[in-house]
């Protein structure tokens, strides 16, 4: 489960109570704005994505990613 931090439409806490319905659920944070890490994207998010689907491999508990880039244009976090 991928949960972004400060989404308007989708709530954090809700990422996390559907992750603790899951048998094998991670949630996986993106600390940024926005609905849905699709639409604001993340490089480190990608990575444990891919490596969920190529080897079922999950992210280690309280893993935290940034977005590239912040809303309007700022710059994201390293």
């Amino acid at each position: 489960m991928v949960g972004t931090r400060y989404d308007p439409a989708t709530p954090y806490w809700g990422a996390g109570a559907l992750t603790r319905e899951l048998a094998r659920g991670r949630l996986l944070t993106e600390q940024g704005y926005g609905h849905t890490a699709l639409l604001n994207p993340s490089a480190c998010i990608n990575r444990y994505e891919s490596d969920y689907f190529v080897s079922g491999a999950l992210p280690p508990p309280g893993t935290v990613c940034h977005q590239d880039h912040q809303p309007f244009g700022l710059p994201g976090q390293p």
